[in-house]
Parts: C-alpha cells; sequence; structure tokens
C-alpha cells in the first residue's frame, strides 16, 4: 500500500449577515451559544459550499462588493431549502 502522504486540509465556508441572538447557556457546563435565521443561513451556505471556497448570500455580497476588486467568481444561484 503506497503512502500518499499528508493531505491538504480542505474547509468549507458559509457566510451571511443579519440579526441573531446569543448568550451563555447552561449552569454546570455554561456554552456561550448564537442561535437564529442568520446562524441557519449560513450554515445553509457552507453545507452546500465546495471544498477549499467560500459561498456568500446575496445580501453579504451586495453589503461588501466593490467594482473596483472584483475578487467573486461563480456567482451561481443555488435554491435553500426551508428558508424564507
Amino acid at each position: 500500500q503506497d503512502d500518499p502522504g499528508p493531505k491538504t486540509p480542505q474547509i468549507r465556508v458559509g457566510i451571511h449577515v443579519g440579526n441573531l441572538t446569543c448568550g451563555v447557556l447552561g449552569q454546570r457546563l455554561p456554552k456561550f451559544t448564537v442561535f437564529g435565521s442568520t446562524v441557519n443561513m449560513a450554515a445553509r451556505m457552507e453545507q452546500t459550499s465546495f471544498p477549499s471556497k467560500i459561498r456568500v448570500t446575496e445580501d453579504f455580497y451586495d453589503l461588501v462588493s466593490d467594482d473596483k476588486n472584483n475578487i467573486w467568481s461563480d456567482r451561481s444561484v443555488i435554491t435553500v431549502k426551508n428558508m424564507g
């Protein structure tokens, strides 16, 4: 069996912008948590992203895009289940 060597980690990232709720939950083992539809949408973007890529929502794109520095590619529109 040939060892192909170490593999490069591949991550997927999803980004959305909007309102959210956060706080510390639990008494015995408190944990900081963030939740809301914004978090759910970012998770959906991550789930539908390709390895080593970042998928953003149109809201985020409109907020940060700049025609001077066009770093965006493949602005394909996807359907996200159970999201308004």
